[in-house]
């Protein structure tokens, strides 16, 4: 069992006063002498014990001192019991008591990092199953919210982000204001457009942003509702800008225009060999007029997506949402447009030999 025995040094520093020393005896091989960093007037110390003076600073200036050694000699005491003989040196003891007078501070655990709007955002495109048209417009309304941040921040509100939890119906009617006046933003603050650019599709001068109309902006609204309903649905957010949001514009389409069979027919009979680029896209318009299909679903289809002599597809804009396949039968004047380009070199797996989206 391991004992400790108290002594003090026998010379004094400037201040008269002498260091407390402790003798740890674990076995005969194993004695260890340690100082204590404890200083007190050698007269109050006589073998061992304290004796305390009448003066009560003083008194409590002992008292503290008396109690911290108790504390080391506790902490010797645990750590010989608490230790393997084996394990239990000279050099081991002496590491342990430095760390007990002397402990590393502990490090500061790092407070989690608010997610930031923008890589919700991201992380958003890249788990919905969504087309690569919706993905397009998602990137165009990522933008317009990056220079929307830039401008607030450009109009005194030098530290503004824009927070999941608190983009309120009162930012989403100024962000409406911003979108609607870009074209003239992006003059008066045309280091914004530098940084975030309207157009990322060209690598010249960027163009300026246009107006925007109702559409546009009521096109932008739906795209940020469905994100910020995803980020509900996640238990990311309870916030939802838009339930208060009471938006004066409604959408609004052109009269449509229909050609009618007969003259579909008459474009599709029509001797274009004089022009094979023409005719192609020709074929292209006629196909799409006997299926129905978006641009971005017909682009899309391959030899496979023909079934028992009809075309099946998953209409792209509600991929993911409400998925739902559309089967369409193919008559004969469609079935002889796939014959016709079936075998072409530059099909790249698709129907038709697509030049642009556009």
């Amino acid at each position: 069992m391991a004992t400790l025995t108290r002594n003090i040094t026998k010379g004094t520093n400037p201040m008269g006063k002498a260091e407390l020393l402790l003798r740890l005896s674990v076995s005969r091989n194993l004695v260890v002498r340690l100082k204590t960093r404890l200083w007190m007037d050698p007269s109050r110390f006589d073998n061992g014990t304290f004796s305390l003076p009448k003066d009560p600073t003083a008194r409590a200036e002992i008292r503290a001192i008396e109690d911290r050694l108790i504390d080391i000699e506790r902490f010797l005491i645990n750590l010989c019991e608490k230790t393997p003989s084996d394990t239990l040196t000279k050099d081991f003891v002496v590491v342990q008591y430095d760390l007990f007078l002397h402990p590393k501070p502990e490090k500061q655990k790092r407070q989690p990092r608010e997610p930031n709007f923008f890589d919700i955002f991201e992380d958003y495109i890249a788990k919905k199953n969504i087309s690569e048209w919706r993905i397009k417009y998602l990137r165009v309304l990522k933008r317009a919210l990056m220079r929307y941040e830039l401008y607030v921040r450009a109009n005194g509100r030098g530290r503004y982000k824009i927070k999941l939890d608190d983009f309120t119906v009162d930012d989403v009617n100024s962000f409406e204001k911003f979108l609607r006046s870009e074209h003239k933003i992006s003059e008066k603050y045309p280091e914004i457009y530098q940084v975030v650019p309207a157009d990322t599709h060209t690598t010249r001068k960027k163009p300026k942003p246009q107006p925007k109309g109702d559409n546009t902006i009521i096109g932008l609204f739906g795209l940020m509702r469905a994100f910020y309903r995803w980020c509900r649905e996640q238990e990311l957010t309870t916030n939802d800008p838009f339930a208060k949001y009471n938006g004066k514009t409604t959408e609004v389409y052109g009269t449509p225009y229909y050609i009618t069979i007969e003259e579909r027919d008459r474009i599709a009979d029509f001797d274009m060999s004089a022009n094979p680029a023409l005719e192609i896209q020709r074929d292209i318009f006629i196909f799409q007029c006997l299926i129905g299909c978006r641009v971005s679903d017909l682009m899309a289809m391959t030899p496979a997506s023909i079934i028992n002599d009809a075309i099946e597809y998953m209409p792209q804009k509600t991929k993911g949402e409400r998925p739902q396949v559309v089967r369409v039968p193919l008559n004969n004047r469609a079935k002889a447009l796939v014959e016709k380009y079936a075998g072409c070199d530059d099909l790249n797996g698709k129907l038709f030999p697509f030049i642009s989206s556009l």
